[in-house]
C-alpha cells in the first residue's frame, strides 16, 4: 500500500531548522554587539587614560618648572631632586631621587596616577633603565641655544602613566600591577639676565637724538648717572668707523647723578647683551604678546613682561590710554607718550626705534632706547629716574625661569625600561 508524505513532520523539521537559524542569528548579533561594545569601552578607557595621563605629564612639568625657580643658586647647572626625611624641616622634593621627581596619586579604587621627571645619571648601574633615562631626561641646553651661561636653558620632559594598582608590593608596571595609558611631554624654560648697558636712568644708543628739553628730569641717583651713551667716535673692538658726534641736547632740562652723563666705547645693547635670549625667545617668553598697537591691554600684568611687535609703527599712550604697571616693555617700534597722558610706570623700557615722552609722565627704573630719545614738558614735568630696588624686583619676578617652548608631545619611544 502506497503511503503518503507525513507533511505535518516535514513541516516540523523545517520550523526547527528556522528557529535554529534564528537563534543563531540572534546569537551572532548578541555577539557582535557584545564585542563591539566592548571595544567601544575599552577604546573609551584607553582614550581616557591617555588624557590622564597627559594632564598628569604637564602637572610633573608644572612642578620642575617650581624646582628650577626655587633652587638658591642661579642658574641651575645640575638636576637633583633631593629626599631626605631625616632633615629638619625634612627635605621631599622627590619619593625616588634615582629618578628625579617622581609623584603618584590614587585616581578612584585601584587606579592611580604618576609622573615622572628624570634626572641624568649617566653612572645608573641599571642598563635598561639608564637607556630609558637618556631618551627621556632633562637637558641643559643652554650651549645650543647661544646663552651666557651654563644652566639658563633646560630642555624637561615628563613621562605620565595612568596604572591598575593591584599590588602595592610591587612596582607600578609590574604584574599584576599594569599600566592603563602612557604620555610623555616636553618644553623648554630659558632664564633672563638682566644688564642695561649702563647703571643709568636713560640708556642711549644714538646721542645724536637725545634731546631732554625743558621741563624734563634725567635722575642717576647717589648710584646711577643720568644718561649713559654710547660714544659714536666707534668703538674699535667693534670695528666701528670714527665719527664727529654732534652734541646731545639737554635744553634747560635737568640731569644729575653721581655723574649727569657718561660715556663709554663698549656699549652693548643688543637684546642678547641686555636680556641674554635672542629676541625671539624673549618674545616665547612674555607675559603679554601684542603685534597691534589697537590691542595693547587697559591693564598690563603686574610685574609682567610685555612683547610689543609693530615694526615701523608707533605705540601711543594719551590721556584715555595712559601706559601705567610695572615690570618689562619691550617694544620693537616707536613708543610716544603724549601730552596730559599723566602716565607712571615702574621698571625696565627696551625700545628699538625713536621714544618720545611730553608730560606728565613719570619712569621710574631705567630706559633703553636704540634710536632717538625725547623728553619734554610742557606746564608740567617729565621725570625719568634710575630704581636700583625696582630693578631688583624684576630681576627677582622675571629674570627666572620661564617656558620658552611650548609644552608639546615628546618625539622618539616612550616605552618604559
Amino acid at each position: 500500500m502506497h503511503r503518503q508524505p507525513d507533511s505535518s513532520r516535514e513541516n516540523g523539521t523545517i520550523m526547527v531548522m528556522a528557529l535554529f537559524f534564528v537563534v543563531f542569528g540572534i546569537g551572532l548579533i548578541t555577539m557582535g554587539s557584545s564585542s563591539l561594545k566592548a571595544r567601544q569601552e575599552r577604546t573609551t578607557v584607553e582614550i581616557n587614560a591617555n588624557g590622564h595621563a597627559t594632564q598628569f605629564a604637564r602637572a610633573g612639568l608644572i612642578e620642575a618648572i617650581r624646582w628650577f625657580r626655587q633652587q638658591p643658586n642661579q642658574p641651575v647647572v645640575e638636576f637633583a631632586p633631593r629626599r631626605d626625611a631625616t632633615a629638619k624641616p625634612p627635605v621631599l622634593e622627590t619619593s625616588e631621587p634615582d629618578i628625579g621627581i617622581v609623584r603618584e596619586f590614587k585616581i578612584d579604587g585601584t587606579t592611580w596616577g604618576r609622573y615622572e621627571i628624570w634626572k641624568q645619571w649617566d653612572a645608573d648601574p641599571d642598563r635598561k633603565r639608564l637607556e630609558f633615562r637618556q631618551r627621556v631626561q632633562c637637558e641643559d641646553v643652554s650651549s645650543g641655544r647661544d646663552m651666557h651661561a651654563t644652566g639658563a636653558a633646560w630642555r624637561l620632559r615628563c613621562v605620565g602613566y595612568v596604572f591598575d594598582r593591584r599590588d602595592e608590593n610591587k612596582r607600578f608596571d609590574a604584574s599584576p600591577n599594569r599600566v592603563l595609558g602612557l604620555e610623555v611631554l616636553e618644553t623648554e624654560i630659558s632664564r633672563l639676565f638682566l644688564k642695561p648697558p649702563g647703571q643709568a636712568a636713560i640708556n642711549s644708543g644714538d646721542p645724536d637724538g637725545l634731546d631732554i628739553k625743558s621741563g624734563s628730569q634725567v635722575l642717576g641717583g647717589a648710584t646711577a648717572v643720568g644718561i649713559y651713551y654710547r660714544d659714536k667716535l666707534g668703538d674699535p673692538a667693534d670695528g666701528e668707523s670714527p665719527k664727529d658726534p654732534e652734541p646731545m641736547k639737554i635744553d634747560n632740562g635737568t640731569t644729575s647723578g653721581t655723574s649727569s652723563t657718561s660715556r663709554a666705547t663698549a656699549y652693548k645693547d643688543s637684546v642678547k647683551d641686555v636680556f641674554g635670549v635672542t629676541k625671539d625667545v624673549l618674545r616665547s617668553m612674555a607675559s603679554t604678546y601684542v603685534d597691534d598697537e589697537e590691542d595693547f591691554p587697559d591693564e598690563l600684568p603686574a610685574n609682567g613682561l610685555v612683547f610689543v611687535d609693530i615694526g615701523n609703527e608707533k605705540l601711543d599712550f594719551d590721556s584715555k590710554r595712559p601706559l601705567r604697571g610695572s615690570g618689562m616693555l619691550f617694544v620693537d617700534g616707536n613708543l610716544h607718550i603724549k601730552s596730559g597722558s599723566n602716565s607712571f610706570y615702574s621698571g625696565l623700557i627696551y625700545v628699538t626705534g625713536d621714544i618720545d615722552i611730553d608730560s606728565p609722565a613719570e619712569i621710574k627704573g631705567t630706559i633703553i632706547g636704540l634710536d632717538k630719545i625725547k623728553t619734554h614738558g610742557t606746564g608740567d614735568y617729565v621725570k625719568v629716574e634710575y630704581d636700583g630696588t625696582v630693578l631688583d624686583t624684576i630681576q627677582m619676578n622675571l629674570a627666572t625661569y620661564r617656558v620658552s617652548r611650548a609644552i608639546r608631545r615628546a618625539g622618539g619611544s616612550a616605552q618604559r625600561h
